[in-house]
């Protein structure tokens, strides 16, 4: 790779709230695979975050991961 290429990064995001969640195995193997073809790779798993249904509220009302 010369100084004006860019490694490949990709993103996987599982958004399944399931312990031992099929979704975020099935993310984990595809990063696995993107990394070993030499992409730089990155796990979000929206179980690490405050999040809750947006209802209409006033935003200060939401956790701060909102």
């Amino acid at each position: 790779m010369n100084e004006r290429e860019q490694p490949i990064r990709i993103v996987g995001i599982s958004g399944s709230l399931r312990a031992g969640s099929y979704t975020r195995r099935a993310v984990e193997r595809a990063l696995e695979g993107a990394a070993q073809a030499g992409a730089e790779t990155l796990l979000i798993d929206l179980r690490d975050y405050n999040l809750v249904f947006r209802d209409g509220k006033d935003e200060a009302a939401y956790p701060a991961d909102v």
